[in-house]
């Protein structure tokens, strides 16, 4: 939910949260905290997960053009988000394998053509 302060926004997610039971992110203030954790670090975190900790980090690239005040787009965000939410992240599957066009054979090994 977006407005000017004091509009409600804030009241208005509450009665939200309290009413279905959603959980409620203050976004500008998640994505400040994590920086300020991320920027504090005497170790870089790379933008991966690391398993068992949970901790998503940004590139040293992107961390350089946020220090600069360079536009970062908000979506890059999104694992943060969902991490927040509580919602297990996972590494991207595998690319399922080509298939072969139909009537193109596969070509044989010489064991199988030896079979």
């Amino acid at each position: 939910m977006l407005g000017p302060k004091g509009i409600g926004c804030h009241t208005q997610a509450a009665e939200l949260e309290k009413k279905y039971g959603w959980k409620v992110i203050d976004y500008p203030l998640m994505v400040r905290n994590k920086l300020q954790e991320l920027l504090a670090e005497e170790v870089h975190t790379s933008n991966n997960v690391i398993p068992g900790l949970s901790k998503i980090g940004l590139s040293l690239q992107e961390l350089e053009e946020i220090k600069l005040g360079k536009p970062f787009p908000s979506w890059k965000f999104i694992p943060w988000i969902i991490d927040n939410l509580g919602l297990p992240l996972m590494k991207r599957p595998p690319p399922p394998p080509e298939e072969k066009p139909e009537g193109e054979e596969e070509e044989l090994t010489e064991e199988q053509k030896a079979a």
